[in-house]
């Protein structure tokens, strides 16, 4: 969020013309592997400029599944076509003209869970809300979209967070 939102920054109010515009994305994605495609859009979506050479395809996060982290939207987590984990991360430019989207690749959270071990014979793992395995040592597992949705550890974790029949303020349903 904090490269989208500098990203964003040298976008804004600048005057740029578009080659200078798709040439600082194209920095941006060069440097930063996190990113397979940042697009300038404008507040209907259309696109302005983008790092790909193709036409962009990254749309805005859905409203209503994504997730506000400080000022970014992010989408779901998902695999993209390749079963790479994969998100769109999108940041409104603070003049309010446009937005800057960007197609995260994910992957590089593969190489921080492999060096993570749990004691001698344990593994650390990454999985979404809804069970969708993002990053497993053995990596089939994420690339055949496996749920963990049921795992035993998910259940109890879920199960934990769940506030107890006590405790039921008005704004929450049980």
């Amino acid at each position: 969020v904090r490269i989208l939102n500098a990203v964003a920054a040298d976008m804004q109010r600048t005057d740029l013309a578009q080659w200078q515009q798709i040439r600082i994305l194209q920095n941006f994605r060069a440097r930063f592997p996190e990113f397979a495609e940042l697009t300038l859009l404008d507040n209907h979506g259309n696109p302005i400029a983008s790092s790909s050479l193709e036409p962009p395809e990254t749309p805005l996060p859905d409203h209503p599944d994504s997730v506000k982290i400080e000022n970014a939207m992010i989408s779901r987590f998902t695999l993209d076509e390749d079963l790479l984990p994969t998100a769109v991360a999108a940041v409104q430019l603070s003049d309010g003209d446009g937005w800057l989207v960007a197609r995260l690749r994910l992957e590089q959270l593969w190489t921080r869970v492999d060096g993570i071990g749990v004691g001698t014979t344990g593994y650390a793992l990454v999985v979404t809300n809804d069970g969708l395995l993002l990053a497993h040592g053995v990596k089939s597992m994420v690339a055949r979209g496996e749920s963990l949705r049921e795992h035993p550890v998910l259940v109890a974790m879920r199960k934990d967070r769940e506030p107890s029949a006590e405790y039921v303020s008005n704004d929450t349903a049980l």
